[in-house]
């Protein structure tokens, strides 16, 4: 784009902390990733609507001072989902129920996706994507007996220290037809080599 900035990766541990670092420091934006996306609202000055009704930050603008709060996931996912050819009627299994779960399931919604399935290790995490849209919840331990066209993980399983793990059963995937992994490292997860093999 032309803009005169650098983009550098920090790993945090006081959140609160590194937003201070960003206002007292004029730093433009930064990004938000796990497991930041939702701790980091009540730090912020305001919120895009994507952003509120989500739940889940991944984007930070910072005007002179004033931090505000966006979700881009949302407009990542669609243009996955799109690449994709979903289509309104395919049946849609959706792993993990944080940030970046609502921000898929709210991509979905705007597509138009009816048959959404999700499960989550901490099934009480599910009420609140229903503010989202309705879904079929699915007990953890049934996620591997679900067919569907495609199959999402929005968990961190297969991400460090978790590499060597799958998030479902070979069963799974056999049942499926696409997966989507949004495990950005390693490039390749042990879900995503499952499914190539297949």
């Amino acid at each position: 784009l032309g803009l005169n900035y650098i983009y550098k990766s920090m790993a945090i541990v006081d959140l609160a902390g590194a937003l201070v670092g960003v206002r007292s420091l004029n730093i433009r934006g930064c990004s938000v990733s796990m497991p930041y996306k939702e701790a980091v609202l009540p730090l912020l000055d305001s919120l895009d609507n994507t952003a509120k009704e989500i739940g889940s930050v991944n984007t930070i603008v910072n005007n002179d001072g004033i931090l505000h709060g966006y979700n881009t996931d949302v407009i990542g996912a669609q243009k996955v989902l799109y690449s994709l050819g979903i289509r309104c009627n395919d049946t849609i299994l959706l792993l993990g129920a944080g940030g970046v779960s609502r921000a898929i399931l709210f991509a979905l919604r705007e597509i138009g996706c009816r048959r959404v399935k999700v499960s989550n290790r901490n099934p009480e995490k599910l009420d609140y994507l229903n503010e989202i849209m309705q879904f079929e919840p699915i007990a953890w331990e049934k996620r591997s007996t679900v067919e569907s066209d495609l199959i999402i993980n929005a968990t961190s399983i297969g991400m460090a220290p978790l590499i060597d793990y799958c998030p479902v059963e070979t069963q799974a995937i056999s049942l499926s037809n696409t997966v989507l992994d949004v495990v950005v490292s390693p490039f390749e997860t042990r879900l995503i080599a499952l499914a190539r093999s297949m």
